[in-house]
């Protein structure tokens, strides 16, 4: 894609970072100063400790000098999940979506899982389902075989490597 940059976030980003968990923090509630400081301050001691432990990865997209997309996924270490990871968000300015900038940014976060022998992606379907379909993730189950309400998977394999391109 000509004109956009497309790069890993690093520790320098940490303050964009913050500014951006912050403003989706606020979107979803609305607390007073006193709270919003004490979710600031945890965002900056966790974001650079998960980056440093690469259980955070974040994708960062610009056009020029213009942050217009972003991805996370979280890659959970044995302690936690092993083989798996979740996918936490994807973001492109609306204007900006028919690109193929989401499944730029997906493709780099599949790539990151895959290189730490993750089979397997998590998320939640928060209202995005179709576009999750279309990245090649499906409905989860129970070991009753009872469709979760929002949770979808994606099994890594070549062939997600494939169809991403």
């Amino acid at each position: 894609m000509k004109d956009f940059l497309f790069r890993k976030a690093q520790l320098s980003d940490v303050p964009i970072l913050v500014e951006i968990y912050m403003k989706k923090l606020l979107k979803d509630f609305s607390w007073d100063i006193t709270m919003q400081k004490m979710f600031q301050e945890r965002y900056k001691e966790s974001i650079p400790r998960l980056m440093k432990k690469e259980t955070l990865v974040v994708y960062l997209a610009y056009q020029q000098e213009t942050l217009v997309g972003m991805a996370e996924i979280y890659i959970w270490g044995k302690e936690i999940a092993e083989e798996e990871a979740t996918l936490s968000s994807i973001y492109v300015l609306p204007e900006l979506r028919e690109n193929n900038m989401i499944k730029q940014l997906f493709f780099m976060l599949l790539q990151e899982a895959k290189k730490r022998n993750c089979t397997v992606i998590k998320t939640l379907a928060n209202g995005n389902r179709e576009q999750l379909y279309q990245l090649g993730f499906q409905d989860t189950y129970d070991e009753e075989g009872n469709g979760l309400s929002n949770g979808m998977e994606l099994k890594i394999s070549l062939k997600n490597f494939k169809n991403m391109l």
